[in-house]
């Protein structure tokens, strides 16, 4: 959270925790830096959690309309 600030265009806009999984959503204007950030949060913590990620491109929200 503190490397990926919302100034800098990167919108933490939700979270979903059940049956012992945690989903993160973010809206980001560019996904290289993400992509870096989540790859070191894996080496760190790879032996204490299972870690999976997607980036995809979502250009109207649709795989959030779930949500609504």
């Amino acid at each position: 959270m503190s490397q990926l600030n919302d100034f800098d265009g990167y919108l933490n806009i939700g979270r979903e925790t059940a049956d012992g999984v945690r989903e993160i959503y973010f809206a980001c204007k560019d996904f290289r830096k993400p992509s870096k950030v989540l790859e070191q949060i894996i080496s760190n913590y790879s032996s204490e959690l299972e870690i999976e990620y997607e980036i995809f491109k979502d250009k109207y929200w649709q795989s959030l309309e779930r949500f609504m």
